[in-house]
């Protein structure tokens, strides 16, 4: 079985026991297990509020991000695959790359003035 990382912070764990047992200092809710990260592993890891590219889980979770919905939270890895085409899940508007999608602002976001987010 390959490494399961976490989704809040980027470490890794050899099984999920492991994993789901214990707790997460990023966890968004201040106190909290570790989550699973169901997205592709490899070397480009994007974040999905601002689109940044990192190269590895564990950078782009340790980071702040300007985006973030609650206006100081840390990164948050974007779990789909990388294709050619992102669609905003509020308007299905599509986007060469995820950094386009989240940077510009969607007419149908439910809080009337919030930026296109990934599908």
């Amino acid at each position: 079985m390959s490494e399961l990382y976490c989704k809040h912070c980027g470490r890794s764990f050899s099984n999920l026991p492991t994993l789901l047992g214990n707790s997460c200092s990023n966890h968004p809710a201040g106190r909290g297990k570790h989550e699973v990260f169901t997205g592709e592993v490899g070397n480009e890891y994007y974040c999905k509020n601002c689109g940044r590219k990192f190269t590895n889980l564990s950078t782009l979770t340790g980071n702040r991000c300007s985006n973030h919905p609650d206006g100081k939270g840390y990164h948050q890895p974007y779990e789909g695959g990388l294709k050619n085409k992102y669609s905003c899940k509020y308007c299905g508007r599509e986007f060469r790359d995820i950094l386009n999608l989240v940077g510009n602002y969607c007419s149908q976001h439910p809080d009337g003035r919030g930026k296109h987010s990934p599908l």
